[in-house]
């Protein structure tokens, strides 16, 4: 199911996106933006996705799906994403660079079709293949790999405002 959907996004043949999605398929993309509905608006997201990311592809390298009580299934999947920015994506004009992040994906399927995914996407990765973030710049807590450096100094945050709470 995940591969018949990524696949179908991947070649461009955007019409075809039914197949794999319900009508009314909510989708919550990665990095916090707000969920989207219906087939239009997915294949809205994957022509940008094609305008900004020349040669997109996803390669499935796990996929692990379970019957739910109420028949439905759930389907996860670990996917590699890659092409080149070669376009403006994600606010960003193009840099040329090669792009290659990891992406989970979990899917809500109900007769066939998927009617509701979930998208995380490693975009701390993505910005740093694209020179927005320092290679140097750690991602995650813990021990640095052999041969990075240790980060610069934190930057202090302002400190907080306290504000009163509303009247209700």
């Amino acid at each position: 199911m995940l591969r018949g959907y990524l696949a179908c996004g991947d070649a461009g043949t955007l019409d075809d996106l039914g197949t794999w999605l319900h009508d009314d398929v909510v989708v919550h993309p990665s990095g916090g933006g707000p969920p989207y509905s219906g087939v239009p608006e997915a294949a809205l997201t994957w022509a940008e996705a094609h305008e900004g990311l020349g040669s997109l592809r996803h390669e499935v390298h796990d996929v692990v799906a379970q019957r739910l009580p109420d028949g439905d299934d759930r389907v996860v999947a670990r996917v590699r994403v890659s092409g080149t920015h070669d376009g403006a994506f994600l606010g960003l004009d193009p840099t040329g660079r090669p792009l290659a992040v990891d992406q989970g994906l979990f899917a809500r399927v109900s007769q066939g079709r998927i009617t509701e995914l979930w998208e995380i996407t490693d975009t701390g990765q993505a910005l740093q293949q694209l020179g927005v973030v320092g290679v140097d710049q750690p991602l995650t807590p813990g021990p640095r790999p052999a041969g990075q450096p240790e980060p610069s100094e934190p930057v202090e945050s302002p400190a907080a405002t306290p504000t009163e709470p509303p009247d209700l």
